[in-house]
């Protein structure tokens, strides 16, 4: 089903990308013309910045340098893509802002991070919309969703060329989380993502916004109690040594996917929008992947590491932020539409 999912929004991606598109040599980025090594590819050379905000033993760095090795091979070394990654060139939210702005050409990030330009993006991480895996899968295969990505292209200039998923995520503390009463008051780490901070007030506690690269020094400080992520994402960057229990609430999906300025992928020539599209398709489908088995293999070293998990009541959790769907409806026009959407995939 995946090898579908990508074949059809990559066909969509290059279908529309390249209806009245020619190429335009004077594009920033593009460089001098030379003679192929060998791929096939005879086009302009590209040089292309990526960044985002992870650490090098995350799955995304992987997931970025397998898109930039696929690039180079397939382009013959033609085009290149220079990674920044672990917030070289900015937060999480200011990388997503600078790609749409084209003061960088393209980042791993996820859909929520465009919500204040985009707001319909954020249905993909409204609290529980997703059953599971398998549900994601379909809607990324939907029509609405290549839809979304098509739209949000024209509206804002961001494309998003390798969609992928990151994890279900969980929420990690210093002290224990069994039920809903046990969030009171207590200060969670959040994206600084408009989303995220809705979702956690409605949770009972206290969401603090701090940049990734804070994350655990806030915790060693005291400055908040807990956070919200995945088990990939914790085992990765050493959290576990300031927390000790993780309540498997599951309450956001986030996806993570590859997103280039619009203006920058146009003023490619056809030829190399194709090998670029192409590459990210295989390396978000290699990437989702790793991301299914990561967050096993991850969960099993953090109890290794000591941390307890604990299962909850998800449905009280869900009722709890029902708030959050009305107010995304209430204030997104379409929104309703794609979460039936989402939910008849269920069936």
């Amino acid at each position: 089903m995946l090898k579908k999912l990508a074949g059809v929004v990559l066909a969509f991606i290059l279908t529309v990308s390249f209806a009245g598109c020619g190429g335009n040599s004077e594009e920033p980025g593009a460089g001098e013309g030379t003679s192929g090594t060998g791929s096939g590819y005879s086009g302009q050379e590209y040089t292309l910045k990526l960044a985002h905000h992870l650490n090098d033993t995350h799955t995304a760095s992987e997931f970025a340098q397998e898109f930039a090795d696929l690039v180079e091979e397939e382009s013959g070394g033609k085009i290149k893509i220079e990674l920044y990654g672990n917030s070289q060139l900015g937060n999480q939210s200011e990388n997503a802002e600078a790609v749409r702005m084209g003061t960088i050409d393209m980042c791993l990030n996820d859909f929520p991070t465009l919500a204040t330009v985009y707001p319909k993006a954020d249905v993909v991480a409204l609290p529980y919309v997703f059953q599971d895996w398998e549900n994601v899968e379909a809607f990324y295969e939907s029509d609405p969703f290549r839809e979304m990505i098509e739209d949000m292209a024209g509206e804002i200039g961001v494309r998003v060329i390798g969609p992928s998923m990151d994890a279900f995520r969980y929420i990690y503390s210093k002290e224990k989380i069994e039920n809903l009463d046990d969030m009171k008051s207590m200060k969670i780490r959040v994206p600084d993502v408009p989303l995220y901070v809705s979702t956690f007030e409605a949770l009972g506690c206290a969401p603090t916004p701090i940049s990734f690269s804070e994350m655990y020094t806030s915790l060693q400080t005291g400055v908040v109690d807990g956070l919200e992520n995945s088990n990939n994402t914790v085992y990765t960057s050493a959290l576990y040594e300031q927390v000790k229990y993780a309540a498997k609430t599951g309450h956001i999906f986030c996806d993570m996917s590859l997103m280039i300025n619009e203006s920058v992928y146009q003023g490619m020539e056809e030829e190399a929008r194709t090998i670029v599209a192409q590459c990210a398709e295989k390396a978000a489908q290699n990437h989702y992947q790793r991301a299914i088995e990561a967050d096993s293999e991850y969960e099993k070293l953090l109890e290794e590491e000591g941390m307890e998990f604990a299962d909850v009541d998800k449905e009280e959790f869900r009722e709890a932020c029902q708030g959050v769907w009305k107010e995304y409806t209430d204030n997104v026009e379409g929104g309703q539409e794609l979460i039936d959407c989402i939910q008849s995939l269920t069936e």
